[in-house]
């Protein structure tokens, strides 16, 4: 049964007492200290027969030892190949459209935020591989390594679109988001740590006041040493999972604003895009009836050949309440406010209908805006 690759992440730091797997930290610090200076890392592969091998021993022990390769495509090899075995990718799916904001906002501090509500084991995992990546960029005339290139790299190992890998990588505005994400994070990375240990810290003293607790009288210095490094791992997992917590509400909190800001905008484009259209209709009516009823020497108003020309029946006097204000732009037309009663004169089949208010003005106002109410003036 495989140990170390093809599981969820949560289990594996469960299997390595709450922390990352052995050989991952070594690979990073061997890369850190060995391989800024090769050209194509993580690009060209390593041979396959021996990321075979070394998955084998990993799987056995996750604590085996990779300090002994001395390949870096090899060690980088076994890296992402634990990276992209993993079956809930780094950044979950639920991510995407989040990142993607932070990528239009431009912010680093929004993107510590957002990463901050990843669950502990993939937040550690990132802040230990990230850097890496930073560095690679830094280093991109003797690695080839640019931003862009390394994210066209692990697209399809870190990131998974909501509707599916084969989605992001198939379509290409999907595809483009994701490299703008893992491009802003690589290029971004040290001041999104920054702001990640501060999103952090803010935390952390709470933490600690709370589940501090003073030693038992008789213990050894070891035991001592093992105790306090227990209870600091402790306080860290509470302290991740706190300030995950808090994000996540803040993060949740605003996506609902957002959302119910945007469903009203489109709302209003809609509602003002049927008004013009309301408008340019009963334009267009009065210009029809002007040019087929009205002689060239008439001085007939124009608002009596609608009164006599129109097909459009007179109705009784009913009231109607405005449910949306409407501020009047054209010729022949009324403001009225929300909630204001009026009396319905004529309808006409652009929509448009001619309308009395109480002090006597007589104007057009949209039909969509009004409501029939049991009152007459």
């Amino acid at each position: 049964m495989s140990k170390t690759y093809g599981i969820e992440l949560k289990e594996i730091f469960e299997r390595c007492d709450n922390s990352i797997p052995p050989f991952f930290i070594e690979g990073c610090q061997w890369l850190m200290k060995n391989g800024m200076k090769t050209e194509g890392l993580f690009r060209i592969p390593a041979r396959n027969k021996d990321l075979q091998t070394w998955r084998e021993k990993l799987d056995e022990n996750p604590a085996t030892s990779i300090n002994s390769v001395t390949s870096p495509h090899l060690v980088a090899g076994i890296l992402s190949y634990f990276l992209r075995e993993l079956p809930t990718p780094l950044f979950p799916s639920w991510m995407f459209y989040r990142l993607h904001s932070a990528v239009e906002m431009d912010n680093p501090r929004r993107f510590a935020e957002v990463l901050c509500t990843l669950p502990g084991p993939h937040l550690a995992l990132v802040r230990t591989f990230f850097p890496i990546l930073f560095e690679l960029s830094i280093h991109q005339k003797d690695t080839l390594m640019a931003p862009v290139a390394i994210s066209a790299c692990f697209l399809p190992i870190l990131l998974t679109h909501p509707q599916g890998q084969v989605v992001l990588i198939m379509q290409a505005e999907y595809r483009e988001q994701g490299r703008a994400i893992l491009e802003n994070l690589v290029s971004k990375w040290k001041e999104i740590e920054e702001h990640i240990v501060e999103l952090i810290k803010s935390f952390e003293v709470k933490i600690t006041m709370k589940v501090r607790k003073p030693r038992r009288p008789g213990q050894t210095e070891e035991e001592d040493v093992r105790d306090d490094f227990k209870k600091k791992k402790e306080d860290d997992i509470r302290t991740i999972e706190r300030t995950r917590k808090a994000m996540e509400e803040a993060l949740t909190k605003e996506e609902e604003e957002s959302k119910l800001k945007k469903a009203h905008d489109e709302k209003e484009s809609e509602r003002r895009t049927q008004l013009e259209r309301e408008r340019s209709a009963v334009k267009r009516e009065q210009e029809k009836t002007r040019a087929l009823v009205v002689p060239a020497h008439s001085t007939q108003s124009s608002s009596s050949v609608c009164k006599t020309t129109s097909s459009t029946p007179k109705l009784n006097k009913t009231t109607h309440i405005m449910k949306y204000p409407f501020v009047a732009e054209g010729k022949g037309e009324i403001s009225v406010k929300k909630d204001e009663k009026i009396c319905v004169r004529k309808k006409l089949e652009s929509g448009w209908w001619l309308v009395k208010k109480k002090n006597g003005k007589k104007g057009y106002v949209p039909g969509s805006h009004c409501e029939k109410i049991i009152k007459h003036f």
